[in-house]
């Protein structure tokens, strides 16, 4: 399957391309935009002067965006699975009780196992049905070992105008 994919058309504006922009209006003359008397005739070489530079130094381009491709791995048992879960961790945190702990520890189990396999299936589908299957695979790969990659920024906080990170000094 082939998705359609948005073509954008815009203009290369580099600092080089800036500069040479910059520089080709400085060369310019101006003298039919000083002296034609009629003020619209006047602005109309302006803005086909600017114009034929801009496009001349920073030309359109068209580009398309490509949309990454999302291994989702849900279906309704997984949402089943994770509403139990979460009710069961509502009323362990409610409660306190230790059976309550149990039960929630099995049912984050049971979610967790369901969607590794889940998940598992999802990527094998996912490079069984594609084209070319070396990329596929390396999708995959950049996938996972991208998803994994979200930094946490350490705990920071301000006190007397002091900026403290040490986890101890926080608590």
């Amino acid at each position: 399957k082939k998705l359609h994919q948005l073509v954008l058309t815009n203009r290369q504006l580099s600092q080089e391309n800036m500069d040479y922009f910059k520089h080709l209006l400085h060369l310019e003359t101006w003298e039919n935009v000083y002296i034609t008397p009629s003020v619209e005739k006047s602005y109309d070489y302006f803005h086909e002067t600017l114009t034929q530079t801009l496009n001349l130094t920073c030309p359109h381009k068209k580009s398309r965006l490509k949309r990454k491709s999302r291994f989702k791995a849900t279906n309704k048992e997984s949402e089943r699975l994770r509403k139990c879960f979460l009710r069961a961790l509502e009323t362990e945190r409610t409660s306190g009780n230790e059976d309550n702990k149990i039960e929630t520890a099995a049912r984050k189990k049971d979610y967790d196992l369901y969607l590794k396999n889940l998940r598992r299936q999802s990527t094998s589908a996912f490079i069984k049905n594609s084209n070319k299957k070396q990329r596929a695979i390396w999708e995959v790969i950049n996938y996972e070992r991208c998803k994994n990659n979200a930094k946490e920024e350490p705990l920071k906080l301000i006190v007397n105008e002091k900026q403290i990170q040490d986890p101890f000094e926080i608590a």
